[in-house]
């Protein structure tokens, strides 16, 4: 889901490059519908968390998968190295480590500025590679620290759900640029690696979506069998065909 609210945010500027005459006071009406987006993906996935298409049984065989632990033992997850730790104190680390990455993330604009002044290389392909790459460090931090902990669903969340965010900045810096709007300005360059956003978004949501499927079928082929009781990783739907097929009854 966080992928294709991704997407379609990806869209509007898009859109905003071929309409660069379309204009409400100094910006580009569509930059309003980015964060309206933003808003309406948060409310899909609180009502995906709220009510899920289906619910998994849990067994003694049932694994997490965020912690690899199964109801039945231990599992191989690392131990969470703050668990002492209360949560205003995490609180007052996020918020510390938050500002110095914001200092960092100026610094690394001012340098990008100082490579375009010195190689006369193009500012947007600097922006797409060179920073973009520098300030994804701290993504690729959480993404390995989150991994080591077990907490697979964190590690992805963070690198889509980070973009997301990030491309809220474009309505920021269009309501910023007081000279018309910033699409008008945004050259070709900037369009290319855009679509190559758009379709390295679209590759990695296919993926996404096969592999659950592919991952939760393989894990179902362990524990399924064509009696009662029903599998930990079938639907309601799934459990009441199989038990009119094995002839017994299943769950109204």
């Amino acid at each position: 889901m966080q992928s294709v609210i991704l997407s379609a945010m990806l869209a509007i500027p898009v859109i905003g490059y071929a309409t660069p005459g379309l204009q409400l006071g100094w910006f580009h009406p569509l930059s309003l519908l980015i964060p309206l987006l933003y808003g309406y993906g948060l409310r899909l996935l609180r009502k995906m968390r709220e009510e899920p298409m289906w619910q998994p049984t849990r067994t003694d065989q049932t694994a997490d998968d965020d912690t690899g632990e199964s109801n039945g033992g231990n599992g191989d997850g690392a131990e969470d190295p703050y668990g002492a730790t209360s949560t205003r104190g995490l609180w007052a680390r996020l918020a510390a480590l938050g500002l110095v990455v914001g200092v960092a993330g100026w610094i690394v604009g001012q340098a990008g500025l100082g490579v375009v002044a010195a190689t006369g290389l193009d500012s947007g392909l600097i922006g797409f590679t060179l920073t973009t790459g520098i300030s994804s460090l701290p993504e690729l931090v959480v993404l390995i620290a989150a991994i080591r902990l077990g907490q697979l669903t964190l590690g992805v969340g963070n690198i889509v759900g980070g973009n997301v965010y990030d491309v809220l900045m474009i309505t920021v810096a269009d309501l910023a640029y007081l000279d018309g709007p910033l699409y008008r300005n945004a050259g070709p360059t900037s369009l290319v690696l855009l679509g190559g956003t758009l379709l390295m978004t679209a590759v990695l949501a296919g993926g996404s979506s096969s592999g659950t499927a592919s991952g939760s079928a393989s894990r179902a082929s362990r524990y399924r069998s064509s009696t009662w009781p029903p599998s930990p990783w079938s639907s309601p739907a799934d459990e009441r065909r199989r038990a009119r097929g094995a002839g017994v009854p299943g769950p109204s």
